[in-house]
């Protein structure tokens, strides 16, 4: 691959980087000013930088991959930063429990939330996304510095998501899980960039969408699956029901597991259906959200099930296709000769 073509590919991806950053701040900002149990368009935004944070990690794990150049620039950085980075990290934490705790110490919740909403926006947000960067440093200094490659990256932040999320359900007396916000799972989409570079540069010919699409959308469904399981549950501990929970996280790591080590082959439909789960998942509650503030939905039901169900079947089509799409108009730009 030649010079001009690597640095184009590099720039288009930082660009994309930054602009999945950015609106995944912007909006978190606005949606935190949102009124509590008013459907508008910051609650619909909110859900859309959801995907924001996906596109942010897998794009990251894919360039640290790719380019030997920004592994070492990455690497020189975190050695002249980590202290900044850990130093700023703890600060922020502290300030924020301050404040948080400012109407105990006569604040007024005036001024409180003032300061809280212009210095850390949707703060816990904030403070979950700084922890999921210094998470995800630590494996990519991990991986760097003994050699794990990307599909046992996979395999690890498939682990830490299913242990975390038990970890969770034994905090909360419940089986739900929290698919978004919780950092490991971030892991687990950059370690998917980081494992379809890794494919692409080991393959001798064009890459093949097919070749990785089949095991994201193992992944994809084993994770979705494992939401609507546990969410069709009601609050309560039973040994059923933790027994059912721990045979749906071995499912998950098992798949993640198969899908890493085994060479797949399953029709082109299938492939493009498992192309885009993993992205429908991150936005398949719309539809929800929409239901509910209608009244059509209260507490946890079948019908909730079934319309994630639906919403993710009807978009991921709808993803996949996009998808095949760039990477034909990429392919013709010369752009993705090697995506």
């Amino acid at each position: 691959m030649g010079l001009g073509v690597d640095k184009k590919r590099l720039e288009g991806l930082d660009a994309l980087r930054a602009l999945a950053m950015l609106m995944v701040i912007v909006i978190h900002v606005t949606a935190s000013r949102a009124t509590p149990g008013a459907f508008n368009a910051a609650t619909m935004l909110n859900a859309a930088s959801r995907l924001g944070v996906c596109i942010f990690f897998g794009i990251s794990g894919f360039l640290d991959q790719r380019s030997t150049s920004r592994q070492e620039a990455f690497s020189r950085w975190l050695r002249r930063r980590s202290g900044f980075l850990v130093g700023a990290y703890i600060i922020g934490s502290v300030a924020y429990l301050g404040l948080n705790h400012g109407v105990s110490l006569g604040l007024p919740w005036t001024a409180r939330e003032l300061v809280l909403y212009l210095g850390f926006g949707q703060a816990e947000w904030h403070l979950w996304f700084l922890l999921a960067l210094a998470e995800t440093i630590a494996v990519y200094w991990l991986m760097r510095r003994i050699g794990v490659s990307a599909g046992r990256l996979v395999v690890l932040a498939g682990l830490v998501f299913g242990f975390a999320n038990l970890a969770l359900f034994q905090q909360h007396s419940s089986l739900r899980l929290v698919a978004y916000f919780t950092c490991v799972d971030w892991l687990v989409y950059y370690a998917l960039g980081a494992w379809v570079a890794v494919r692409s540069e080991a393959e001798s010919v064009e890459f093949s969408v097919e070749r990785w699409a089949a095991p994201a959308g193992v992944i994809g469904y084993c994770a979705f699956s494992l939401i609507g399981v546990t969410s069709a549950f009601e609050r309560g501990l039973s040994p059923a029901r933790i027994v059912w929970f721990l045979l749906s996280c071995a499912l998950l790591v098992g798949s993640i597991v198969w899908a890493t080590q085994r060479e797949l082959r399953v029709p082109k439909f299938l492939s493009r259906l498992g192309a885009g789960t993993m992205a429908a998942y991150l936005v398949h509650m719309i539809p929800v959200r929409i239901a509910e503030r209608a009244g059509y939905l209260t507490g946890y039901s079948w019908l909730r099930i079934a319309l994630q169900v639906s919403a993710v079947l009807v978009i991921t089509i709808a993803l996949s296709s996009v998808a095949m799409w760039l990477l034909q108009v990429l392919r013709r730009l010369r752009i993705g000769q090697s995506i």
